[in-house]
């Protein structure tokens, strides 16, 4: 079975709150505890790891006795972080220091071949049907006609992670239009990275920390979206017609709604 990596940041105030509004760092807290507790009741990954950059306590023990109880492993890893580059880039760059150290050092998840990363206030409701229906490769959720590829939920191969997409906080300037997404997508196209759809489209819960919304669907949207799943609008090689434009505008289902949007 995979490992899941959650990437967070609790005390946001560290890095001025830059793009986030929300700041309580009581309530970011709750949400991780609450988020990663219920990876380890609910979902069949038996390693979970946070990685978090704001150095605010974390109840550590709390969390390993509960995964313990559930025969489960947990791994806290503290990431030190460039504060003034953090500022400068965007929390862009901070995302992608927190994915590069936890792929290449948690102890955890250093034997696993796939690794599914996830931002950590988020959990996604089915997503033991989405491991359980896993293949073997890469998976992403992308908007090719704007060069995007979701952070906030995917499936890598540690091997190619460490070959393809290292240092990626380095391109990352979110006032000049470079986030994480943009830079993770061109990776993965000009690698030549082999790529795959989800089988199924990931029903996320959760409060968005850049502007605050919900990321939860409702069943329509979430039917529409898996109907574009299955006919690969999500695919890094996709070709948007002129019908699924018009989809996506009825239904605000694209980018200018679902992006942008990280812990």
């Amino acid at each position: 079975m995979s490992g899941l990596l959650l990437t967070g940041t609790i005390d946001s105030g560290v890095f001025n709150n830059t793009n986030v509004v929300v700041t309580d760092t009581k309530d970011r807290l709750n949400q991780y505890v609450n988020t990663i507790i219920r990876y380890i009741k609910e979902s069949n990954f038996d390693k979970v790891v946070f990685v978090e950059n704001s150095g605010y306590e974390f109840p550590t023990k709390h969390i390993m006795s509960i995964a313990e109880k559930y025969k489960k492993q947990f791994e806290y890893i503290y990431v030190k972080t460039d504060i003034e580059k953090t500022i400068r880039l965007g929390k862009s760059y901070g995302e992608a220091v927190l994915m590069e150290y936890g792929i290449k050092y948690s102890e955890l998840l250093k034997e696993e071949e796939f690794i599914y990363k996830c931002t950590g206030r988020v959990f996604v409701k089915n997503i033991n049907s989405l491991i359980h229906k896993e293949k073997n490769t890469n998976q992403f959720l992308a908007y090719n006609n704007i060069r995007y590829c979701f952070t906030l939920f995917y499936k890598i191969s540690r091997k190619d992670f460490l070959e393809f997409y290292t240092d990626m906080g380095e391109e990352c300037d979110e006032k000049n239009g470079r986030a994480i997404e943009y830079v993770m997508y061109e990776r993965t196209v000009n690698n030549h990275v082999k790529c795959d759809r989800f089988v199924l489209y990931p029903d996320f819960c959760g409060v968005c920390g850049t502007d605050g919304q919900r990321y939860d669907c409702s069943r329509l949207r979430m039917f529409v979206k898996n109907i574009l799943l299955v006919i690969g609008e999500y695919s890094v090689d996709a070709k948007r017609g002129k019908m699924m434009d018009v989809i996506f505008r009825i239904l605000k289902m694209g980018p200018k709604y679902e992006c942008n949007r990280k812990r």
